[in-house]
């Protein structure tokens, strides 16, 4: 799941996008083919980063940090429920973002490293 803070756009037949300008028809078929896991990849905004419940997403990225820890919360949720494991990667491109990360971190006192320049163990967050 790839989360923006703005509305992108994609023609790519892998991955479903969900914002509050499309159709309220055309969202909900959109959740399900991602719930169902006819399609992998969904980009959506905020929209998307409450009151979901989706099994088997293993990955939440934050192509664009939240403005506020709250939603940042939100977001990552989406990742490793129902007994799952999950990964949240953020995207850290500004002085505006990483002073989000610093409120991020402050607020739920944890320490958020550098993605490792080798990569990440695949089962470090999917279940094997």
């Amino acid at each position: 799941m790839v989360f923006l803070r703005r509305n992108g756009t994609s023609n790519h037949q892998t991955l479903r996008r969900i914002n509050r300008q499309a159709d309220i028809r055309d969202s909900i078929a959109r959740y399900k083919q991602f719930k169902e896991f006819n399609k992998r990849i969904c980009v959506a905004t905020d929209v998307f980063g409450r009151g979901i419940d989706i099994e088997r997403i293993n990955l939440a990225i934050n192509y664009d940090l939240p403005s506020d820890p709250d939603s940042y919360l939100h977001r990552v949720g989406r990742a490793g429920r129902f007994g799952t494991k999950g990964l949240s990667i953020s995207f850290v491109s500004s002085k505006e973002d990483a002073e989000v990360l610093d409120k991020i971190m402050e607020r739920f006192e944890v320490s958020l490293d550098p993605f490792p320049e080798g990569g990440i163990d695949a089962s470090t967050y999917m279940n094997t």
